[in-house]
């Protein structure tokens, strides 16, 4: 296995969560109003950093940085109707070859 460049290893640290709870790909259901929208946006934002990390690392060929990536820009699951380019992003990262070689 390649060694990581520490570049995508930074940039993955930056996006990910600390934890479930302080997740930005959480959004409350109860919410409504601006804190929704907020949380709606954020988890947007951090499901294309997800998706971007994946698909750079691929063309790099960090498999395990891919590895990674994936199930995060996968965590959330979005409506095609609300926001088609969001599981636009999410197919491409499912398509991406390794997700299928290897456990």
């Amino acid at each position: 296995m390649k060694h990581m460049n520490p570049n995508f290893s930074v940039l993955l640290c930056l996006c990910k969560p600390q934890s479930a709870a302080h997740s930005c790909c959480v959004i409350d259901t109860d919410a409504i109003g601006p804190e929704r929208k907020a949380q709606h946006a954020a988890a947007r934002l951090r499901t294309h950093q997800y998706c971007d990390i994946a698909t750079l690392a691929w063309d790099v060929k960090l498999e395990g940085l891919v590895r990674e990536a994936c199930p995060l820009a996968l965590a959330v699951e979005w409506s095609g109707e609300v926001d088609p380019e969001v599981v636009r992003w999410q197919a491409e990262v499912v398509t991406t070859p390794t997700i299928h070689h290897k456990s």
